[in-house]
């Protein structure tokens, strides 16, 4: 469990929100297409722009737990069963990254935007059920007991996302945007069970289990001698990352309105990501088994039999076998969001808001697994000169922890910024390893002027 939430940590979900209200930050249209920075810009790989943040609703120090000097897991005998009272029912770690190839933007007229971006996005989610850490710490027990494992689902895509975006300002106050967005689908797998059920007792154990692959891939591999998949003979030479295995389509909205009510006051409210994609399903595998199992009969014979057949019981719930007939496309919905602010500017200097605050509110109207995230964000920006600003936020996600974040831009011919959110206060001695919170964002990113700035 430890290592899982380790190596899924060093991956990551989409980045940068700590510049939500930071004009000068020239990929802010992807929050809300409405929004337009100052000045054009032309942004090139490997220099123009990474991004990763992994979200999770795990908490490192539930499973790993500092005792005398030293780290041992929750499964250790010194740690009392107690501690599973922490442990969530379903345990979400979800991730993306995001490397921009090419991207520019540039004014025409006096309001009018236009961007356009091609960047490479992954993204990978787990779903860990609780009851599967419950039984890897209690056994058995002394009664009987059903655990539910059927959340478990591991899946990841790739995709290679081109957009084009207007936005314009209606009249002095009102100023709305729009994105289409082209979606080339380079792989996508996705692992889950409709039914995992032990029912575990002293006497007896029965364990249930129906799970499905779906995974729109060029990697080659073979059965083995049972007609399941051979996990070690997958060819990863074999992948191609410029065939395509999928296309989707989607379009962003966004609206901002200024000096609602009272000066300097600025809503915004935008729909993102609303679109479909469509899979070319290469593979559709399903594994189905039951194992029923009340002890080894006649010990003083033969119980090497016995024990075989129970370990091929088990090891059938996991064979994943090949459905040619269940082939041809899987279409799904985006990862569509919504996202409202409100942002008021405190002190006024040569032409541009010195000091401000804003709320935001981030929420996703459906999601690739089973995790509802909604986060709102608080964050004060700072523009001490028109060459620099400089965001500080505090986010709670919604049954998430808070975290925390910083963010600089500076502006010129060149510009750079730089960001890191983190939800992590507390590490470990010695190992470093953070115990609150799994939540870690950073980006940074080098882009180039071209025109002038907005008046």
């Amino acid at each position: 469990m430890a290592t899982l939430v380790c190596v899924m940590a060093v991956n990551a979900q989409e980045g940068g929100s700590s510049f939500y209200f930071d004009e000068r930050y020239n990929f802010r249209s992807e929050f809300n297409p409405s929004f337009a920075p100052e000045q054009g810009y032309l942004a090139l790989f490997p220099l123009g722009r990474t991004a990763f943040k992994v979200t999770s609703n795990i908490v490192p120090k539930t499973f790993i737990i500092p005792q005398d000097g030293h780290l041992v897991t929750l499964l250790d005998k010194s740690i009392p069963a107690s501690y599973l009272n922490k442990v969530r029912d379903n345990n979400n770690v979800g991730d993306q990254v995001r490397l921009n190839l090419v991207s520019f933007g540039f004014y025409t007229g006096k309001s009018t935007f236009w961007d356009f971006s091609s960047q490479v996005k992954q993204r990978s989610w787990v779903t860990i059920p609780g009851d599967l850490i419950r039984m890897a710490k209690e056994g058995t027990g002394s009664s009987q007991r059903v655990m539910n494992l059927s959340s478990l689902n591991i899946g990841a895509d790739l995709v290679i996302e081109n957009s084009l975006g207007v936005s314009k300002d209606i009249n002095e106050h009102l100023r709305v945007g729009l994105r289409g967005k082209y979606l080339a689908g380079l792989a996508r797998a996705d692992v889950r069970y409709n039914n995992f059920k032990a029912t575990l007792g002293q006497d007896a154990w029965v364990v249930d289990a129906d799970g499905v692959i779906r995974a729109s891939t060029d990697l080659k591999y073979d059965l083995d001698s049972n007609g399941a998949i051979d996990w070690d003979s997958f060819d990863f030479g074999s992948f191609s990352k410029f065939k395509l295995t999928g296309n989707g389509f989607g379009v962003d909205l966004g609206a901002t309105y200024k000096d609602f009510f009272v000066p300097r006051l600025t809503l915004a409210l935008a729909v993102n990501d609303v679109g479909i994609m469509s899979w070319r399903q290469t593979l559709y595998a399903h594994a189905q088994g039951h194992a029923d199992y009340h002890g080894f009969e006649n010990v003083t014979g033969n119980v090497d039999d016995q024990y075989e057949q129970l370990v091929e019981d088990l090891e059938e719930m996991i064979r994943f076998r090949p459905d040619a007939s269940a082939g041809g496309n899987k279409t799904q919905w985006l990862s569509a969001n919504l996202r409202a602010s409100a942002e008021y500017g405190i002190f006024r200097k040569d032409n541009r808001d010195l000091l401000s605050v804003g709320l935001s509110y981030m929420g996703y109207l459906n999601s690739p697994a089973a995790v509802n995230y909604h986060e709102l964000m608080l964050a004060a920006t700072y523009r001490p000169a028109s060459w620099f600003s400089l965001s500080a936020d505090v986010a709670k996600p919604f049954n998430y922890p808070f975290s925390c974040g910083l963010s600089m831009t500076f502006s010129g011919p060149v510009n750079f910024f730089v960001a890191a959110h983190v939800g992590s206060l507390e590490f470990a001695p010695r190992y470093y390893m953070p115990l609150n919170n799994l939540t870690t964002e950073f980006q940074f990113g080098l882009t180039f002027r071209i025109g002038k700035k907005r008046v």
